[in-house]
């Protein structure tokens, strides 16, 4: 399984560090988000669901129960891979610290580029998230689904849904989400511009959808959500 095009949480104490770390993981083709908070965890996530998230084991231990408890309860969060980051000082001490947070592997300070690499190709390779999707039939025409997916891109004229479920353009997506409900958008109804397509990632598809309706207001909101959010 390739890494190009994977979206990485890099959560890490030392902002310099940080930056590098991003630096890192753009420069092999993925997608590296920095967060300096939990409060920006919850709040980027609403938009993103990553496929990794780098976690810093010296964090404050507020910041890293409040981690925990947020990707414990964001159902688009909890099966998502963690990969702690210690110091080298004790590595026992960073096995164990990685374990309690559930880390599925860790890398130790300096980090160096060609070993967060090759961790990070390793947990892609062995771990496999493919939500699945919940469907309600209520009519011959109108389904309800309920899935785990993310919105990957967005303007003021639609949006890209990625998620386990193949959507056509002949039919009419009327869209529920944590980030829909934040921007209080006017329509929640889509036209998908094509049929959905397949993603790099076995059994996920990428839709564009476009609003049907539209107001300034609306137009305002979205600008200013993807202001913040950059």
């Amino acid at each position: 399984m390739g890494i190009e095009g994977k979206t990485i949480l890099v959560f890490l104490a030392d902002k310099n560090l940080s930056k590098i770390t991003q630096r890192i993981i753009e420069g092999a083709g993925m997608l590296g988000f920095e967060i300096h908070s939990s409060d920006s965890l919850e709040l980027l996530t609403h938009a993103v669901t990553p496929h990794l998230i780098l976690v810093d084991l010296d964090l404050s231990k507020a910041e890293g129960l409040k981690l925990l408890e947020i990707k414990k309860n964001k159902s688009n969060l909890s099966n998502i891979p963690i990969l702690a980051v210690g110091s080298s000082k004790d590595e026992k001490a960073v096995m164990r610290r990685s374990k309690a947070i559930a880390a599925v592997d860790y890398i130790l300070k300096p980090i160096n580029s060609t070993v967060l690499l090759q961790k990070i190709r390793k947990i892609f390779q062995h771990h496999k998230n493919h939500p699945k999707a919940s469907v309600v039939l209520k009519s011959d025409s109108f389904a309800e689904i309920m899935v785990n997916g993310s919105i990957t891109k967005m303007n003021d004229e639609g949006l890209v849904f990625e998620g386990p479920v193949r959507i056509l353009a002949s039919e009419y997506v009327e869209l529920f989400s944590p980030l829909v409900d934040e921007l209080n958008v006017l329509s929640r109804v889509f036209k998908p511009v094509i049929d959905a397509e397949t993603t790099a990632e076995e059994g996920r598809y990428s839709t564009k959808l476009k609003f049907l309706a539209s107001s300034e207001e609306m137009r305002n909101t979205i600008l200013r959500y993807m202001k913040v959010s950059k």
